[in-house]
């Protein structure tokens, strides 16, 4: 078959070719055959994660970018049609490049391809709701009785949607969010800024979609957790004030670009990053008071 004749051969010869020129071309290869053949592909898109995930690694900027790319054509218009049991590898191959330092672009890039991919698990969110909603009506309208959660599917819905009843959505939605926590901590004051950024935008815009479990996790697991690591890299973090980078020489001087005095140290620029995780919670405090005070958690803390 295609993918055994091509895409296996070339995994290999990037995998076991540390010459650049080669390892561009493989990137090349694949780049041409995501977008001209991405859909029709199956067994091997294990392998080709794999590829793009080591590709985050490497040292070289082109190389990166390259890669880049065929994540960026995956996750922008692939996650319809690869594998189920791929998904979640590649919510982790996005945001290993959303970690890589050599390429802050591609990093911010990243976070913004995590919020392609919530809008994609959301829809299955609410498909799976509103699949649930109808069957409870048939049921009503039929006098039968089921399990709660026990949505038979018939077949012609099968046909309409079927990675419905097989992807585990809300696991899909937590692997984002662990992206996001982890990016939240990055060293980097843009990135970490976009990860929150991009967390707090996620919930806003599809808060009213998710149970109250799915909030309780969100919440307790993800979004206190941040704050609490943050605020403890800010208190450890130096308070030295940097001198911005050299432009050259006047003088006989060094001439150095001015960073304003806000931001002038790293604890400041951590101080901004707990100043948006307090602003997002808030946000959603105001947002979703009502539903949050359903949470069994809420008048605890």
């Amino acid at each position: 078959s295609f993918e055994y004749a091509v895409l296996s051969p070339l995994v290999i010869l990037y995998s076991s070719n540390k010459n650049i020129d080669v390892q561009m071309g493989a990137l090349k290869i694949l780049l041409h055959v995501l977008e001209r053949h991405g859909e029709k592909l199956s067994y091997s898109w294990p392998s080709i994660l794999h590829m793009l995930r080591a590709v985050a690694d490497a040292s070289e900027k082109d190389v990166i970018s390259l890669g880049f790319q065929s994540v960026r054509v995956i996750m922008n218009e692939g996650l319809a049609t690869i594998p189920v049991q791929c998904l979640d590898e590649c919510i982790l191959v996005t945001g290993a490049y959303g970690a890589q330092k050599t390429d802050i672009n591609i990093s911010l890039t990243a976070a913004g391809l995590l919020w392609t991919a919530t809008d994609f698990i959301v829809k299955g969110l609410s498909g799976r709701s509103v699949q649930k909603a109808n069957h409870l009506n048939e049921e009503v309208q039929l006098g039968v009785s089921t399990e709660e959660g026990d949505i038979p599917t018939s077949e012609e819905g099968v046909k309409r949607n079927p990675l419905q009843q097989l992807v585990d959505y809300n696991k899909l939605f937590f692997s984002v969010f662990s992206v996001l926590q982890k990016l939240g901590a990055d060293d980097r004051p843009e990135v970490r800024n976009s990860a929150v950024r991009t967390l707090f935008q996620t919930l806003c815009t599809h808060g009213q979609k998710l149970s109250l479990s799915m909030w309780e996790d969100c919440l307790w697991i993800y979004v206190f957790p941040m704050l609490e690591h943050v605020s403890h890299l800010a208190s450890t973090s130096s308070k030295d004030e940097w001198h911005g980078k050299e432009l050259g020489t006047r003088a006989g001087k060094a001439v150095h670009m001015l960073i304003h005095h806000s931001r002038n140290t790293a604890q400041k620029q951590w101080d901004e990053t707990i100043v948006l995780l307090l602003g997002g919670i808030a946000r959603l405090l105001r947002s979703f008071f009502p539903l949050l005070q359903q949470l069994s958690k809420f008048s605890s803390g």
